[in-house]
């Protein structure tokens, strides 16, 4: 399925309706094309040395580049990831060795900012926020 700049824009903007994340991360072009840039989550700590007393931590972090690479997961995966996939959002990691494919993380867009991530190797899901700055 390959769609227009005009026609992915147009389902990005249907984003919590119908099929439209589905149909996102149904193709890795359009999945790595939303998941562009840095997303987080960050827990707040009271922090009595700060200003206003307390502290944001990001916990968990999770960046794709400009080259489509993930050059930063802190959330936990079996292996280090040289070449992955993701289809039907599902991230899949390719060993080039054994030619093994296996799951690493569901993905699950929830809005245009928010993402849900589901780790398989500790069964924990985590809800991540686009760093739009």
């Amino acid at each position: 399925m390959d769609l227009s700049e005009d026609e992915y824009a147009r389902l990005l903007q249907l984003i919590g309706f119908k099929d439209a994340s589905k149909i996102i991360m149904k193709n890795h072009n359009y999945a790595v094309k939303f998941l562009y840039g840095r997303w987080y989550d960050c827990v707040m700590e009271k922090n009595s040395s700060h200003l206003l007393g307390f502290r944001f931590d990001t916990v968990q972090e999770f960046i794709i580049d400009e080259n489509g690479d993930i050059s930063v997961c802190t959330i936990p995966i079996s292996n280090s990831v040289d070449s992955y996939y993701i289809k039907d959002g599902i991230l899949y990691s390719m060993n080039s060795i054994s030619e093994n494919t296996e799951k690493l993380l569901k993905i699950k867009i929830i809005n245009n900012n928010s993402i849900e991530v589901y780790s398989y190797k500790n069964d924990q899901t985590y809800e991540l926020r686009r760093d739009n700055g």
